[in-house]
């Protein structure tokens, strides 16, 4: 049977308008998903602003012409706040949750309970980026610390990491050139210096990708053990290795690795095509305050944890730490922000960039907005804490437990609480007082001050009933 010429030419018009469309929608999605930024975030180990550059202090810091070049492209967060130790800051940054929510709320070590990690329930970032609609690729190359090092081996994996190349525990055990390197579930000794190490596997992977990618890549520098970098890393090349000098003044070698932590950064930003540069959000982050033997504040040094204001505590040195956003999507260059930003802000911040959708309950709000809008935040409190069984071993030997730290801090813009476990509690005018040297319940409050104490004390108490 023969077709009309005028059907026909019709069926062949609508079906090269079909494939026409079809193509179009491919190319329409592909387009969109190549537009979706990749994601790169940084988390620099016991790094507070006290020594972190493009924030202000009295004594001088160790040149980091890297992350300097960073702030000047993009936006320095002035009121960022993580929790006092590594591994409660990292379960509430991979959940977005607090740790009174996500069960983390103190550092996971040898002096934990074996099954301690962080449950295999959470939704993790990595998880949700992996899984989302349109997925990422996710990688995580550094430290874990979120499990018992008797049950770590598997954690990453079994939390939604898809390639995992790092350290597991807190600590690199004897030091940074000979420790347990841990590549998707099979752990072996590496004499490669660690900073190098998480630098190279990060560099190798990312150009594998041929999708948008999250590169979680989260440093153990400059943590302790300090010690001297390779020579190359950094300036301060007339030190003394010996451990001797070092536990004399550890402060130059602490300096030394912070030189190379921002030259491996460095080298890492520089290894990117310049097309994947352009499309590259980079986040860099603190995970919590300065270790109190090397601490820069305006508070004494000291050895012992119990009387530090930095890490572990709950005062600002503890908590208040660098957070720095340059790259694809910020539109602000070279500015400072005064948004209240938490750990727990990281989640839903990377999921919104990433066009993942939340459907579960988290403590964060994203801050995106302010990559292009100045006080564009959306959080009115922050939080902060400390909770658990607080077991550590001194260098000694000698396990201690040091409850005296556990407690919850909340802060607005201006005034900020801490209320420990023990009973004690603390009211801060952060704006005249950023050192927390006057104590304002130590004397009768005017209503208004009142009013905030109250303000504050119903900010904890909401949070903690969603």
């Amino acid at each position: 049977m023969k077709v009309p010429l005028e059907p026909l030419a019709l069926m062949v018009r609508a079906a090269l308008l079909a494939a026409a469309l079809a193509i179009a929608a491919a190319l329409g999605t592909a387009r969109a998903q190549s537009l979706r930024p990749n994601i790169l975030f940084i988390i620099a180990d016991d790094l507070g602003l006290d020594a972190s550059p493009c924030y202000p202090g009295d004594r001088p810091k160790p040149p980091m012409p890297n992350l300097e070049r960073l702030c000047s492209r993009g936006v320095v967060y002035d009121n960022a706040w993580t929790t006092p130790l590594c591994s409660p800051t990292r379960a509430t940054l991979i959940t977005g949750r607090y740790g009174f929510n996500n069960g983390i709320g103190f550092v996971i070590n040898a002096e934990s309970s074996p099954d301690m990690a962080l449950s295999e329930k959470e939704i993790t970032l990595h998880r949700l980026l992996g899984e989302a609609r349109a997925p990422y690729a996710v990688g995580h190359f550094g430290k874990w610390h979120l499990a018992h090092q008797k049950i770590a081996e598997s954690h990453p994996l079994k939390m939604g990491v898809t390639h995992f190349d790092g350290h597991l525990p807190s600590t690199p055990v004897p030091g940074y050139s000979h420790w347990m390197r841990t590549t998707n579930g099979k752990t072996a000794v590496s004499t490669e210096y660690m900073t190098t190490a998480f630098t190279d596997a990060a560099i190798a992977w990312i150009g594998k990708q041929r999708q948008p990618w999250l590169a979680w890549l989260a440093y153990t520098a400059p943590h302790d053990p300090f010690h001297l970098p390779p020579a190359h890393l950094h300036s301060k090349r007339s030190l003394d290795p010996s451990t001797s000098a070092i536990q004399a003044d550890p402060q130059p070698y602490f300096d030394a690795m912070l030189e190379a932590l921002d030259t491996e950064i460095g080298r890492l930003l520089e290894s990117l095509a310049p097309e994947t540069r352009a499309n590259t959000l980079v986040i860099f982050l603190g995970d919590n305050g300065t270790d109190p033997r090397v601490y820069r504040g305006n508070a004494p040094r000291t050895q012992l944890w119990r009387d530090s204001r930095s890490k572990p505590s709950l005062y600002q040195g503890g908590i208040a730490v660098p957070l720095i956003v340059a790259g694809a999507g910020v539109k602000r260059r070279g500015e400072r922000e005064g948004a209240l930003v938490d750990a727990s802000d990281l989640f839903p911040t990377i999921a919104e960039i990433a066009g993942a959708r939340v459907a579960h309950r988290i403590d964060g709000v994203s801050f995106a907005k302010t990559f292009s809008k100045a006080g564009a935040g959306a959080r009115k409190f922050a939080y902060s804490e400390l909770f658990g069984e607080p077991w550590i071993r001194t260098p000694k030997g000698v396990r201690v437990q040091l409850r005296s730290l556990l407690g919850w801090t909340v802060r607005d813009e201006r005034y900020k609480l801490i209320q420990w476990e023990d009973g004690r509690a603390a009211l801060f005018d952060l704006a005249v007082d950023p050192d927390e040297n006057s104590n304002l319940l130590s004397s009768a409050l005017e209503p208004a001050l009142e009013s905030r104490l109250k303000a504050l004390r119903e900010a904890n108490d909401a949070l903690k009933r969603r």
